[in-house]
């Protein structure tokens, strides 16, 4: 099919971007986003496929947004708004409220993260605006997994999972919020970095920033 598309005078280009299941990019992997995103015009289709075109296949959805978003959109326009925060008044109970806070990615590490990259804030605000879009219908999305909602949906497996099987529900909720950190991390960069080239955005993103190393503590 690539081959036929092809010889139609269609300008395909074919790339891969192995990342390890329901688990977060490495820092070569979001270098080769950059290399194979930066010179992609707005008018070009992205397509993404894994094994189960779930969570790989959401990441690359939802990165190809960001590059497309940042690089071809409007750059003036602010994504976060404090009104967004979970207001405790608004709900019934302490259970209410935290259930809130884990469906908006209002973590307790994300706010840690925010105190070392305070422009983080605006770069959570603006993934979350991709995940919904590239997420399931229930948020507006057209696809088949929320990035953010996953964590909350791990930590539910936990909860009522038999013993034997918790360890393994832990673990993949901690790999959903190192990804959803990651991406925050990246996401931020690109914002601020975007005007001044790949390479020190990428520098910038994998050592060039004594906060990364804060970051790699969490």
């Amino acid at each position: 099919m690539y081959d036929q598309l092809t010889e139609l005078g269609y300008p395909l280009s074919y790339v891969r971007l192995p990342i390890v299941d329901e688990k977060a990019p490495l820092e070569k992997d979001f270098e080769l986003f950059l290399d194979t995103f930066k010179n992609i015009d707005k008018d070009s289709g992205c397509v993404f496929n894994c094994q189960m075109g779930k969570g790989r296949t959401t990441t690359g959805m939802v990165l190809a947004c960001l590059f497309k978003d940042i690089y071809c959109g409007d750059k003036s326009r602010v994504y976060y708004d404090p009104s967004h925060e979970v207001n405790p008044d608004d709900y019934a109970d302490e259970e209410e409220v935290l259930e809130e806070k884990a469906n908006r990615g209002q973590y307790k590490v994300v706010y840690d993260l925010f105190k070392y990259l305070p422009e983080a804030r605006e770069g959570k605000a603006h993934l979350d605006k991709l995940i919904d879009l590239c997420g399931t219908p229930a948020e507006g999305g057209t696809g088949l997994q929320n990035l953010r909602e996953c964590i909350q949906w791990s930590q539910t497996k936990f909860d009522f999972e038999p013993k034997i099987k918790k360890p393994f529900w832990k673990q993949m909720g901690k790999n959903f919020i190192e990804r959803y950190c990651y991406l925050i991390l990246f996401t931020t960069y690109v914002k601020l970095y975007e005007s001044r080239g790949n390479n020190e955005l990428i520098n910038a993103f994998t050592n060039g920033s004594p906060k990364n190393k804060t970051f790699y503590r969490f």
